[in-house]
């Protein structure tokens, strides 16, 4: 190949994209050896009869021995040059490469300097650059990607590529699960899956990711609202579904705009917690496992004693079919000289409150734990889960999560069906409401969730076969490879190649991942 500068020796060394004669005024490379093709060593067992046997072959560590002319204009400028030459030839794992070898590089570390030989102002020297890994790599990555063919009569997705460099490699593998916008990376996503399976064409070698005996979580997303754009969906005003009937009045109206659902009117009752119900009715009650979430903001005015003076309250409550409280989460404040309130947690067949603490209401608070800094309202999450005892004893386990508490968790022999969900937004007596109250996102997934699946929507996985590394989402995942996978033997021999690619075939339509394969020729 022609050489990338003509102004510049063949032998020219370029360190991490620099070539050392453009940083160093006076240097010049003069020649290299050892870049030569590979031999590889031998490990060889004599036999009995004629001959020997070979045990095993490997590609030894590759050393570059590089010869240099540095002129200098006096002793002085010798040693500052030398100095800075120095400086150069440290760097570690570099990337190494030639003017005649544009197109390929090598990763290496300069481990000697040879003596000089001095002269008054040419003075030549040597150091050797030390290649644990003996193998050049083209500048270059190859691309592929997936695509279909027939294999015994079935069609299944590949990746074919032709390795046309003189030894094998390597590949990474870049894998991007589906975004499913109905369900922004949350439980009950169509683009769920288990596991993903690399299978070397011809042989037995493979590498697998996730777990390919994982099920697909059997759901239905009932409900999944979106109150910051503006719209109720199927939510609408329902006053005639009280929670509490006994210390609460049902009145007034809701609304929604680009912050959420939020109280629009009531009318006020002395020494009494007032405002509007908003409540969805789930087409078929939900009899078994579940998962409830929802987003809201509630906190007093940021000045305080403007927020001392506020009142109001917050419920959410999912009701049976006769619309008793299967569980309710609620928040009061009646107090005028406290920026506290009271958390309240109902649970199915109880009349009473199980828990009754004091939460922070203040405008940087967050309740039950330490106080927030910044000038923005606290967007809290919630989340309410049902799902059957894996002990097989007939209970039914709850679990419960909110940025208010800590989370909590009880079992239940009864599974009671879940037919609505209603959020009430109120006012105490004449007192003026919460300066934020308003949920803003909301969704109800029926299904079974004894199990999560390994992936999710939006999510990527980064496999490199060279390290045996994989991330997910960027982050180290080495615990979702298969114990038996191939690394060793996972590689793009010279010539053809073909790798199948399998996933779990619960996968929706549509939503199937991405994959890429990425490799350089050596």
């Amino acid at each position: 190949m022609a050489k990338e500068r003509s102004d510049l020796k063949n032998e020219a060394v370029k360190i991490n994209g620099s070539y050392i004669e453009d940083v160093l005024q006076g240097y010049t490379t003069l020649k290299t050896s050892g870049r030569e093709i590979l031999t590889k060593e031998l490990s060889i067992r004599e036999l009995h009869s004629d001959g020997s046997a070979i045990d095993s072959t490997r590609y030894p560590m590759r050393e570059i021995e590089v010869e240099y002319l540095l002129i200098a204009t006096d002793q002085n400028d010798f040693v500052e040059k030398y100095s800075k030459l120095m400086k150069i030839l440290s760097a570690e794992d570099a990337q190494i490469m030639f003017n005649n070898e544009p197109d390929k590089y090598l990763i290496g570390t300069i481990v000697a300097e040879k003596d000089i030989d001095r002269c008054f102002r040419a003075r030549s020297g040597k150091f050797t650059i030390n290649c644990a890994d003996p193998f050049k790599y083209s500048v270059t990555e190859v691309s592929v990607n997936t695509s279909q063919t027939t294999v015994e009569g079935e069609t299944v997705t590949v990746l074919d590529t032709t390795n046309n460099g003189t030894y094998k490699t390597y590949p990474r593998f870049e894998i991007q699960f589906k975004e499913d916008s109905s369900s922004s990376g949350e439980v009950g996503s169509d683009a769920d899956c288990g596991y993903v399976l690399f299978a070397k064409g011809g042989t037995d070698y493979s590498l697998q990711i996730g777990d390919d005996e994982e099920k697909d979580i059997i759901t239905e997303t009932i409900v999944n609202q979106d109150f910051t754009k503006s719209s109720k969906g199927a939510f609408a005003d329902a006053n005639s579904t009280p929670i509490l009937a006994s210390s609460h009045v049902y009145n007034g109206t809701t609304k929604v705009n680009t912050s959420g659902l939020m109280l629009n009117s009531t009318t006020a009752v002395s020494k009494k917690y007032h405002g509007p119900c908003c409540a969805f009715t789930l087409p078929t009650a939900a009899t078994g496992a579940f998962t409830f979430q929802f987003k809201h903001v509630l906190n007093c005015h940021k000045t305080a004693s403007t927020g001392k003076k506020q009142g109001g309250a917050f419920w959410v409550a999912l009701l049976g079919t006769n619309n008793e409280v299967i569980w309710a989460h609620g928040i009061h404040k009646s107090n005028t000289t406290k920026l506290t309130g009271s958390l309240y947690n109902r649970f199915e067949g109880e009349s009473n409150s199980l828990e009754d603490s004091a939460c922070d209401l203040s405008y940087t608070g967050l309740a039950g734990f330490k106080k927030r800094t910044s000038t923005t309202p606290r967007l809290s999450t919630c989340e309410l889960k049902r799902s059957a005892s894996p002990d097989g004893d007939g209970l039914w386990n709850y679990e419960l999560n909110t940025n208010w508490e800590e989370g909590s968790s009880w079992n239940h022999s009864g599974c009671p069906a879940v037919k609505k969900i209603v959020f009430f937004f109120g006012k105490y007596g004449s007192n003026a409401g919460f300066s934020n109250n308003r949920v803003t996102w909301a969704k109800f997934v029926d299904g079974d969730y004894d199990q999560l699946n390994s992936f999710h929507s939006g999510d990527k996985v980064d496999i490199d076969v060279s390290d045996m590394s994989i991330l997910l989402n960027s982050k180290n995942a080495a615990d979702i490879g298969d114990i038996s996978n191939d690394w060793s033997n996972m590689c793009l021999d010279v010539g053809n190649n073909q790798i199948l690619c399998q996933w779990s075939d619960w996968v929706q339509e549509g939503y199937e991942p991405e994959i890429k394969m990425y490799y350089r020729k050596r």
